[in-house]
């Protein structure tokens, strides 16, 4: 709630910092967390084929982000 804001560039690079597979069977997919450049994290859906090649650390890459209604969202996928 501080008004000490600005806008900053990102590359969308990042590593991963902790990750889970989700349990809904209806819905398999994985999530985690991102830490960008200026110590930005974020709560995103790991793209992944193989979940057994994630790691902790690993470099990862923005894949897409928007707004869904109004809550926005974001993808990554290893690099």
């Amino acid at each position: 709630m501080s008004n000490k804001i600005e806008w900053v560039d990102i590359d969308g690079k990042g590593k991963l910092i902790e990750f889970s597979k989700s349990f809904l069977p209806e819905r398999p997919s994985v999530f985690g967390l991102v830490e960008l450049d200026h110590e930005i994290r974020l709560i995103a859906k790991i793209q992944c084929d193989d979940v057994l090649q994630l790691k902790k650390e690993i470099p990862v890459r923005l894949l897409r982000c928007g707004m869904n209604n109004s809550d926005p969202y974001y993808e990554f996928e290893p690099i």
